[in-house]
């Protein structure tokens, strides 16, 4: 009974997750489609929008960038945060001037 449950949960587990993939697989293909449309479109009003078509291509290619780095990074490298928190030592809890009750 314990075994068919979990494998019930696990399957519904892995349900959800795939529902979340394929709909972001889709939102990433739908927004890839919509950019190169507008590409395309401001080819077609001529050598006119060859700037704003170079804007496209580079503010597209920093966003890719930013989302999926070539470079991978340490997940809290150059993070000022976690280095001071690492330094700190750890504090010590004085019951003396704490509000909470002993026993609780």
């Amino acid at each position: 009974m314990v075994a068919t449950l979990t494998a019930l949960v696990l399957g519904l587990l892995v349900s959800s997750a795939k529902g979340s993939f394929d709909a972001m697989n889709a939102g990433i293909a739908q927004t890839g489609a919509k950019i190169l449309l507008v590409d395309h479109i401001l080819a077609d009003y001529g050598p006119e929008t060859k700037e704003v078509s170079e804007q496209l291509r580079h503010s597209v290619a920093s966003v890719i960038e930013r989302i999926w780095p070539k470079k991978k990074k340490a997940p809290l490298e150059g993070c000022a945060q976690w280095s001071r928190l690492m330094q700190r030592r750890p504090f010590k809890l004085n019951c003396a001037n704490s509000r909470q009750t002993p026993g609780l």
